[in-house]
C-alpha cells in the first residue's frame, strides 16, 4: 500500500486530510511537528510527504531541508501545504525550494488527493465496506 507521511500541527487539518487519503486507499502516517516528521520519514520510508510549513519545534522549511540533505530520504517527494503566500516564503526561488510542489491553504481535500496521485499514483481502494444488516 502506498504511504503518505502527513506532517501537520493543526488537528482539524490533519483529520480532514488523513480521512480523505485513507478513503482513497493510501496508508497515512501522521506527525504533529517537523522533528517527528523527520524521524517517521526515516523509519517508514513513505512514498510522499505532505508538509505544513509553519510548525513548532522544527518548521516545514527546516524539515524539508533536512530530509533533502539526508541520502536516506532525499528522493521522497515533498509537497508543502501552507496558508502562507508562496512569494512571501521565497518559493519562487527554485534554488531555495526544499520541496517538490506547493499547495496553498485552504486546500480542498480533492485537490490534495489529485496532487498526491500525480506524484505516486492512485491509492489502493479495496471493495466498499459493507455493514451487516441490522438484526430484526
Amino acid at each position: 500500500m502506498k504511504t503518505v507521511l502527513l506532517v501537520e500541527d493543526d488537528e482539524d487539518t490533519r483529520s480532514i486530510y488523513a480521512a480523505a487519503l485513507e478513503d482513497a486507499g493510501y496508508r497515512v502516517v501522521i506527525a504533529t511537528q517537523g522533528a517527528e516528521g523527520v524521524h517517521l520519514a526515516r523509519r517508514t520510508h513513505p512514498d510522499l510527504i505532505l508538509l505544513d510549513l509553519r510548525m513548532p519545534v522544527m518548521t516545514g522549511w527546516g524539515t524539508a531541508r533536512y530530509l533533502k540533505a539526508d541520502p536516506e530520504t532525499r528522493s521522497i517527494p515533498i509537497c508543502a501545504v501552507s496558508a502562507y503566500d508562496a512569494q512571501e516564503e521565497g518559493i519562487d526561488d527554485s534554488a531555495a525550494v526544499p520541496f517538490d510542489s506547493y499547495l496553498r491553504k485552504p486546500v480542498d481535500p480533492r485537490d490534495v488527493l489529485a496532487e498526491v496521485g500525480s506524484w505516486i499514483g492512485p491509492g489502493e481502494k479495496g471493495p466498499p465496506s459493507q455493514s451487516p444488516l441490522p438484526a430484526e
